[in-house]
């Protein structure tokens, strides 16, 4: 599978925009992320159809726990990419929904950003919340 990236936008509600989602929280010391990562049905089952090398055409818990595989390998990826960034995370064990209207609990006050993907089993998003978590003397510069 080899999807194509969409333009990054804000996101303008707390709904999810699919049916099965995974959500997960990291925190460290200076900076809190959550990151929900939310596929159609279509792309669902398509997507775990190629994994699983058969039909698969309806969503159930097996298909929850291949959600949950997705979501550990994507924020496990991004931690990695964040870690070499010299940011260090702790994880919380990842939730995952089957629900049209799941609302991700990110982080409050604070916006989301959605980057979309496309791909011909369907389309799915990764939506990302961070929000700097040092003290503010912290991030004062003195000369």
């Amino acid at each position: 599978m080899t999807p194509t990236t969409g333009s990054l936008y804000l996101k303008p509600t707390k709904v999810s925009e699919g049916s099965v989602t995974g959500f997960i929280c990291m925190t460290g010391e200076s900076v809190e992320c959550t990151m929900a990562i939310s596929f159609t049905r279509e792309a669902m089952l398509g997507i775990a159809s190629k994994m699983l090398g058969e039909e698969i055409t309806e969503l159930d818990d097996e298909i929850t726990n291949l959600a949950g595989e997705i979501t550990n390998m994507v924020t496990g990826g991004a931690k990695k990419e964040l870690w070499q960034e010299g940011f260090n995370f702790d994880m919380t064990q990842p939730e995952f929904h089957l629900d049209d209207w799941f609302e991700p609990d990110h982080i409050a006050n604070q916006q989301v950003i959605v980057i979309p993907f496309e791909s011909a089993e369907g389309s799915f998003t990764l939506e990302v919340c961070m929000r700097d978590t040092r003290k503010k003397a912290e991030l004062t510069y003195s000369a």
